[in-house]
């Protein structure tokens, strides 16, 4: 039936209204239950209201018996009218009910948001306990002072921390306001700063092959520092396969060729099916080390101390092991880490989204206040197979353990103090 003026609507009789209706307040909104009155006609039930001044409507069917209603902004009262409708579209008579929401999550995520002044640009933290979706609008001020908007956002973690980058090392002022996903906005935390000097290390990369390091390689080393990444699919050329097994050769050491006070690792995973980088050898859990200068007088004799697991002396009668030296003992420990599969919204395009995330490559900032080093170490505990290095942590595969990688970059201030 078409909707001209003159029409006379629906026909039929008018459904029963629910019963026993409770709105119950959470943050930013209500949650409306409801009995269904026993009858045939009634094909579901809706909610009628305004929202930030516009007019909403939530349908549920007759296999459930609630309706959310999110979004406001504010804690003052909302009313709501409740309608059965008829199979015959014809709506009952409203049932009204006035409830306050809680105060928005937004705006109590708001009371966590920071943000500090990191390599490059700046960093946001915020906490976020309610699992809704929550945006920071990154904004900075141009000549004129005003405020651009810069980047966007969005995350349901609890923790979460973006850091956005590309910034000279000089004084500007920068803005982050939080948003959801129904257009509310907070406040504008400011920040004027100027950002630390940031740079990418050289390359290629010098490789120094210490006792424990793998061993041999598959494909070249040097794949993996040429300044090359490709989202092609199944280019060998461009990847490193290290040839040693776990348990013989898992580490690889690497010398900057200048000193450099470290801020952040960006790994690249090879592609060789769209779905390749979360499986087969790729690298999901890693260790980087880093000293200022090696201890050359344990590089020959001593393989003991450069191994992953520290070797012990036998004891004395009724003594306790000795542990012998160990390098973890003389270098910086500068994070554990984790590559994370990005999630797939449902409906969303599998291959894009682990393209994008590919192509951006995964990056792992090290401590602010780690000291400069000449030499990085990296130790790799799993792949996306669950080869691992650690038995009792990692579960280990009995064949094939290998790991590869497609490029590596590295990043920090090479402005340091050269010793």
């Amino acid at each position: 039936m078409s909707g001209c003026s003159g029409d006379e609507g629906p026909a039929g009789p008018e459904p029963p209204v629910i019963e026993d209706y409770v709105i119950t307040p959470i943050n930013g909104g209500g949650i409306a239950t409801y009995s269904i009155p026993d009858s045939e006609e009634v094909m579901y039930v809706m909610a009628e209201y305004e929202r930030n001044g516009k007019k909403c409507v939530e349908r549920s069917s007759v296999y459930s018996n609630t309706i959310r209603m999110e979004g406001f902004a504010t804690t003052d009262p909302v009313t709501v009218a409740f309608y059965t409708v008829s199979r015959n579209g014809v709506r009952s008579e409203p049932v009204v009910k006035t409830f306050e929401p809680l105060t928005a999550p937004l705006y109590l995520v708001r009371q966590t948001l920071s943000m500090v002044t990191d390599f490059g640009g700046v960093s946001v933290f915020w906490e976020n306990r309610f699992n809704t979706e929550v945006g920071v609008a990154f904004l900075v001020k141009d000549e004129n002072g005003e405020f651009r908007d810069n980047e966007y956002r969005f995350s349901r973690l609890e923790e979460v921390k973006e850091t956005f980058r590309g910034f000279e090392a000089e004084e500007a002022t920068f803005g982050a306001c939080l948003i959801d996903n129904w257009g509310n906005t907070s406040d504008t935390l400011e920040l004027t700063t100027t950002p630390y000097y940031e740079t990418m290390s050289k390359k290629p990369f010098s490789r120094v092959r210490l006792p424990g390091d793998v061993v041999s390689d598959t494909w070249a080393f040097s794949n993996v520092c040429n300044g090359t990444w490709h989202t092609s699919i199944n280019t060998n050329s461009d990847a490193w396969l290290s040839g040693s097994k776990f348990g013989n050769g898992h580490m690889f050491t690497i010398d900057l060729g200048e000193r450099m006070k470290m801020s952040r690792v960006v790994l690249y995973p090879r592609l060789r099916t769209a779905s390749e980088p979360f499986g087969s050898i790729n690298v999901r859990n890693f260790e980087v080390w880093g000293t200022s200068a090696l201890k050359t007088e344990m590089l020959s004799g001593h393989d003991y101390y450069w191994q992953d697991i520290p070797e012990f002396d036998e004891p004395e009668e009724g003594g306790d092991p000795v542990a012998k030296e160990h390098w973890k003992n003389d270098w910086q420990c500068l994070g554990e880490f984790e590559i994370v599969k990005p999630d797939v919204p449902e409906g969303a395009n599998q291959q894009e989204i682990f393209l994008a995330a590919c192509g951006a490559g995964f990056s792992f900032d090290f401590p602010i206040d780690a000291e400069p080093i000449h030499y990085i170490r990296f130790v790799v505990r799993r792949t996306w197979s669950g080869a691992g290095s650690h038995p009792d942590i990692y579960p280990p595969r009995a064949l094939n353990d290998y790991f590869m990688l497609s490029e590596l970059s590295m990043y920090g201030d090479n402005t340091v103090p050269q010793k």
